[in-house]
């Protein structure tokens, strides 16, 4: 990862006009309550417009976030939300097949830890935690 990345912890906010273009190919499902997560949650913004487009019910709009800063103002824009931080999505406990719908915008890097991809290690446990039809 290079230096600057490295330095803001690898945390490039989705821009609200992608979130927005995202928010136009997800329903609600029919049969009610459902639930969002956002591994990676940063200040909390792409998550609070995915409450809000798809009129997500607040104690069910979840996030983790690793730097403490970016934590404290998820919590604040999502007070009715839990959000767990600082904490790291790989550190969590969490039930398989829960969620309905994940949003994970991770930060990108070529090696982290493993080898592979950040994307994609991220993705890897949080497609375990995504309901069937998530």
């Amino acid at each position: 990862m290079r230096l600057a990345a490295q330095l803001k912890g690898g945390f490039y906010p989705a821009p609200p006009d992608a979130v927005a273009h995202a928010a136009t190919f997800l329903r609600p499902p029919a049969c009610g309550r459902f639930s969002l997560l956002d591994p990676c949650a940063g200040e909390g913004a792409a998550l609070h417009q995915l409450t809000e487009t798809l009129d997500a019910p607040p104690d069910q709009v979840f996030g983790i976030e690793l730097d403490p800063q970016r934590a404290t103002r998820a919590q604040m824009l999502l007070p009715d939300s839990p959000i767990l931080g600082p904490a790291s999505a790989f550190g969590v406990a969490c039930t398989r097949r829960i969620f309905t719908l994940a949003w994970v915008n991770s930060p990108f890097d070529d090696q982290m830890g493993g080898g592979d991809r950040a994307e994609l290690q991220f993705l890897r446990p949080v497609h375990d935690w995504l309901a069937p039809g998530g």
